[in-house]
């Protein structure tokens, strides 16, 4: 084997130049070869002299010429470099080239730039013969493609009607008559949106409150119904109802009077603030401000402390203005059952308070203490008297 690596383009002169190659496929891929082992290693620059392969100028021509060392066919990268691979030096890199070998020649090559060496292509250089049935068929297929320029829109729609038909697709005929059912469907909604729902709607508006009544007692019969229920429980005269009788005794200013009388004998109090209670209720007596019910449910005969209160709670209850009557009423029958004690916290003022019996922190009255000269009571030398329920 003999000048199968040629590098041009660097010009004339050089006498140092040299090439190494690289595996480019399979496990070895990146290695280089180590020529002198004849084998694939990793790049190591001190093992530079085993790997290079010496180029010469062919004459003055700037082609350098050097043998490709025997290889298996594959594909190799052959790179240039000038240097002295004997002192692992090298002072440039050229662009490699990629070269794919049959074991005993070069099949075709490619060059870094892209450049095809279209000689080598299948390792048989193309004749003007070949050339030429190339291109004969080319030509022949570009008729065929401007023949399908002369097809008119005729033959066109010719070929698509029979596409439509094969593939029972709609035709013109079928889609004219899903128009028309369409156009009649869409003239009923628009007759019913423009007459027949206003005219619905109308009538609706026009409904009376006597038809109403009517459908409800009687076009209305299912059970538990509304319109049932109205035509069993309502639909019947009024005058049929039970009549309210008022009751119309009212109590008088005796039996009021009664009730002052238990009241100022319950036990110490403010006879001028209780003969308020009692006149203020003798006149809505007289006045006859108590409601109907309050009346109807009047006692009879003489009442108790219960009944009493249970009676004014009615009144209340039923509207009347006497809340704060019954209140007052009720402070005075706590106050009989109270205790009392006099408050001698105050150097300045000694207080008699009542409260609730056994609970000095529920108090119903608290009242200075005067002399008769009304002067603040400080302080007792005699004892006055006291007041205890049992």
């Amino acid at each position: 084997m003999a000048n199968e690596i040629q590098v041009t383009g660097l010009g004339t002169g050089i006498t140092d130049l040299f090439v190494y190659i690289i595996q480019a496929t399979g496990a070895d891929i990146g290695k280089v070869r180590d020529v002198v082992a004849g084998a694939w290693d990793a790049f190591v620059l001190a093992d530079l002299g085993d790997y290079d392969v010496a180029l010469t100028e062919a004459g003055v021509s700037g082609i350098y010429l050097g043998d490709m060392p025997a290889l298996d066919a594959g594909r190799y990268i052959v790179v240039p470099f000038q240097g002295v691979p004997a002192s692992q030096s090298i002072t440039a890199y050229y662009d490699g080239a990629l070269m794919v070998w049959n074991g005993t020649a070069e099949v075709f090559d490619i060059d870094t730039s892209g450049r095809v060496d279209v000689g080598k292509i299948a390792g048989t250089a193309q004749t003007a013969n070949d050339n030429g049935a190339d291109i004969n068929a080319i030509l022949e297929d570009t008729a065929e493609i401007a023949n399908l320029n002369n097809v008119s829109i005729t033959e066109v729609n010719r070929e698509c009607d029979t596409a439509i038909s094969d593939a029972a697709l709609a035709t013109a005929a079928s889609l004219a008559a899903v128009a028309g059912y369409i156009d009649t469907e869409i003239a009923a909604i628009l007759e019913d949106t423009g007459t027949t729902i206003p005219a619905q709607i109308t009538g609706l508006n026009n409904v009376s409150a006597q038809q109403v009544w009517d459908f409800l007692t009687s076009g209305i019969v299912l059970s538990d119904s509304i319109g049932l229920q109205l035509k069993t429980n309502v639909d019947a005269l009024i005058t049929s109802r039970n009549a309210i009788v008022p009751n119309t005794v009212v109590p008088d200013n005796t039996s009021i009077g009664a009730i002052l009388t238990l009241i100022q004998a319950a036990g110490d109090g403010d006879v001028a603030a209780m003969k308020l209670i009692i006149d203020t209720l003798s006149g809505a007596a007289t006045a006859g401000v108590f409601t109907e019910t309050a009346l109807e449910n009047a006692p009879t005969a003489e009442m108790d402390a219960t009944e009493l209160w249970a009676a004014l709670d009615l009144y209340t209850a039923s509207g009347g203005s006497l809340k704060a009557i019954t209140d007052a009423l009720a402070l005075l029958y706590s106050i009989q059952e109270s205790d009392g004690f006099i408050d001698t916290s105050d150097p300045t003022q000694h207080q008699l308070v009542i409260h609730k019996k056994g609970d000095t922190a529920t108090e119903y009255m608290r009242k200075n203490l005067k002399d008769a000269s009304g002067d603040p009571i400080v302080n007792f030398t005699t004892p006055i008297g006291g007041h205890s329920e049992p």
